[in-house]
């Protein structure tokens, strides 16, 4: 996993694992040293998506316990023995100049030995390494030239309190002003549905905004109206406002 972490933080290319840097004899003459081979794996867009996402591991998820003086990239893990305990927990993490692992567990975990704290024992332990670390101390991830950042997810919220007023529209012919209430990311886009005896039709959809004016509309349609909400970078569609209609003569 080591190994593995260290494509993330060296822009998608990994080089082999070694120990020994040089060998040197009495002398001082340099008579051996290591000439470690790097490999392509994914592309360093790719690469620094990881290490941002992983930064929000440590962040907002399992890696936030403990303090850090470096900024670190890293995800933890663990293997269940019982409900009572775990058999391992380990930690996989990396600053812009270090990359390594943690794990805690037994050499033979049974009914009387096992784990029974958490993976975040590893976390505090990789950041104590790091702390310690006088090269390590205030570093911090630099986005690399030509890659670009990944956006906040969106997160998806009921749509509420939907209105729908009769106004005159262009024209001056009969037309349906919806409101509602939304999420406050600007990225959401509304659907706005028309239905009638079953069957439904698109009227039109707007992005960030929470109104919509549906022109030309029959006042003797009876259709009812609702919004959906969409999520661009998912693909997906939340779930449908309550539907509305309108007495139109008593608004007109």
């Amino acid at each position: 996993m080591t190994a593995a972490y260290t494509t993330f933080s060296n822009n998608g290319s990994q080089s082999k694992p070694y120990f020994i840097s040089a060998i040197y004899d009495h002398q001082g003459k340099k008579i051996g040293e290591a000439h470690p081979q790097t490999k392509k794996i994914f592309s360093k867009q790719t690469a620094w998506y990881m290490t941002r996402m992983l930064q929000a591991v440590m962040r907002n998820g399992t890696g936030r316990s403990g303090y850090s003086l470096a900024e670190i990239a890293g995800k933890t893990g663990s293997t269940a023995y019982s409900k009572n305990g775990l058999r391992d927990a380990w930690f996989v993490g990396y600053t812009p100049d270090a990359v390594g692992s943690v794990w805690i567990g037994y050499d033979q975990t049974n009914k009387n030995q096992y784990l029974t704290g958490s993976s975040n024992d590893a976390v505090r332990l990789f950041k104590t390494v790091i702390n310690s670390m006088p090269g390590e101390q205030k570093l911090s991830f630099s986005k690399p030239d030509g890659v670009t950042d990944l956006d906040e997810p969106i997160r998806m919220a009921s749509v509420s309190r939907l209105r729908a007023k009769g106004v005159l529209g262009k024209y001056a012919l009969p037309a349906l002003q919806l409101n509602w209430e939304g999420n406050t990311d600007k990225r959401i886009v509304y659907r706005i549905y028309a239905e009638k005896d079953g069957r439904r039709s698109l009227k039109g959809e707007v992005k960030g905004q929470t109104n919509y004016r549906i022109d030309f509309v029959n006042p003797m349609s009876n259709e009812t109206y609702y919004v959906v909400p969409y999520n661009p970078q998912t693909n997906q569609t939340g779930d449908a406002s309550p539907s509305v209609e309108i007495n139109w003569f008593s608004k007109l």
